[in-house]
């Protein structure tokens, strides 16, 4: 027996089997290959049926465990909106920040540390998740099979951050809204007829849900121009630094300034005169709210260029319910004396006894036209009447003279609105979109409709501003209704805001 034959001990019933390095090599990568093919199996047989998610199914396909990249190893910033993306498909607009850099981004005061972002982090992959953030451990939330289930997911998961959101900015809020919270549904305000009114029917975190969706939170100095309603003032008011109510009407600036006073908030009053410009100095302010009414009586070039003179850089303007044509169509339809606002506006001045207004009606030296003044003090039947007869003839006018008319009156539509403001050196605001809203119908009657049919000066030019030229022209739903929307005066930085 050679000395080879007897130098290894002999085995124990515990010993390892004989196996070597080479072999249990083997073994190991072909373990390995064999867990990669079940994986990748697994993702061929499920990644059309939307029963897995596209992220998970990539990291299955390479051998890896299934873990959610959003939002803890890529984040999508933009610097100028101040927004993230902080999961792959829940884009969401957070003003109250301020980063430049992705250092900034995760510092403790910023959106890293934001609570909702901390309630994401610590109820992934349990019960308490946000809806949204483990969306993708349940299924493919791209699949088309699965869209109503992400669309619900998606409303769940912004009710959570709207009311985490709330919480964090209550107390940042100026005035006594915060105190009055419950019982403001139930307050009752005087109008300037003498009537006691409930004018708040939204909940109070709704209505300043409007204001930071707008762009108006914490803005600064902030002008509301047209006072239809004090729906969104006292918000305006208690979420920046000061509140400027401005009006053609005293009776109506008057009234604003009572309601915001009601929550403890101070309002400076400006009585617009409609032959002048905008009575405040160059970068008066950071915001202007401007409602659609007073804008259809201004002369778009005019008022346009005021904004831009008053408003400081990166201004914002919004237009609450500018008229598109479907509005105009709807003055016309309501002309009291039922002949499509045939009646020129200077034979309705002299008709209700105005001759030294008729005039210069169709001609103005300032930013409205002179005859809104009329409207300025308290409304008497007959001042109703007036005005909707003057509406119904500039409306006539502007839709005759289609989206070049020039001077007093004005009307956008969806086809036309970033056209019209660049003209004006305003940039639209593409992160927070105009809408578009329908017109109410309700007091268009069939008779009304009915005067278009000899009207074929109207309908003509009406073919050319309907949705669907194919559609009958007498159908107002078939027109753009009215216009919410936003645009930056000023702008120094376009990233975001691009026209």
């Amino acid at each position: 027996m050679s000395s080879d034959e007897h130098s290894a001990p002999d085995a124990g019933p515990d010993a390892a089997p004989d196996v070597s390095p080479d072999a249990e090599e083997l073994t190991g990568t072909a373990r390995k290959q064999k867990t990669l093919q079940d994986k990748q199996e697994k993702y061929l047989k499920y990644r059309h049926t939307g029963d897995i998610s596209k992220e998970f199914g990539r990291q299955i396909a390479r051998g890896e465990d299934p873990r959610c990249t959003y939002p803890w190893n890529r984040l999508d910033i933009v610097l100028r909106d101040n927004r993230t993306k902080v999961c792959s498909d829940f884009p969401t607009r957070l003003p109250r920040f301020d980063w430049p850099s992705t250092e900034d981004f995760h510092k403790e005061d910023q959106m890293w540390n934001h609570p909702f972002m901390q309630k994401m982090r610590g109820g992934m992959g349990t019960p308490d998740a946000v809806p949204f953030c483990d969306i993708c451990v349940r299924a493919n939330k791209r699949a088309s099979k699965n869209l109503a289930w992400r669309e619900q997911a998606r409303d769940d998961t912004r009710k959570v951050y709207q009311a985490i959101e709330a919480d964090i900015l209550r107390g940042s809020y100026r005035g006594t809204l915060n105190e009055v919270e419950h019982e403001l549904n139930d307050m009752r305000f005087q109008k300037p007829e003498g009537q006691l009114v409930r004018l708040f029917t939204d909940t109070l975190e709704y209505s300043r849900r409007r204001i930071y969706k707008h762009r108006f939170l914490h803005l600064g100095r902030v002008l509301q121009m047209g006072l239809r309603t004090p729906l969104a003032s006292p918000f305006l008011a208690e979420a920046n630094t000061s509140f400027t109510a401005a009006d053609f009407s005293s009776v109506k600036t008057e009234y604003v300034a009572s309601v915001v006073a009601r929550f403890g908030i101070e309002t400076q009053k400006v009585v617009l005169d409609p032959a002048a410009f905008l009575p405040f100095e160059d970068n008066s302010f950071e915001g202007i709210w401007l409602d659609g009414r007073a804008l259809f009586y201004c002369d778009r070039d005019a008022l346009f260029a005021q904004v831009n003179r008053v408003l400081g850089p990166d201004g914002i303007l919004h237009v609450q319910e500018g008229y598109g044509p479907g509005m105009l169509l709807r003055m016309i339809l309501r002309d009291p004396f039922g002949n499509n606002g045939r009646m020129e506006v200077e034979d309705l001045l002299i008709k209700y006894g105005h001759p030294d207004l008729a005039e210069g009606a169709r001609e103005t030296s300032g930013i409205a036209a002179t005859f809104h003044a009329l409207f300025a003090g308290d409304m008497t039947d007959e001042l109703r009447e007036m005005r909707a007869a003057l509406d119904a003839s500039l409306a006539r006018t502007l839709i005759l003279a289609g989206l070049k008319h020039q001077g007093v009156g004005n009307f956008f539509t969806d086809a036309e609105l970033r056209r019209s403001l660049r003209r004006h050196s305003l940039t639209i605001d593409t992160v927070q979109r105009a809408r578009f809203v329908a017109v109410p119908t309700k007091d268009v009657t069939e008779e009304a409709i009915a005067l278009l049919n000899g009207d074929n000066a109207l309908l003509d030019a009406l073919g050319a501003l309907a949705i669907d030229p194919q559609a009958p022209l007498s159908d107002i739903a078939n027109y753009d209704g009215a216009v919410v929307f936003n645009a930056f005066a000023n702008v120094s930085n376009r990233k975001g805001t691009t026209n």
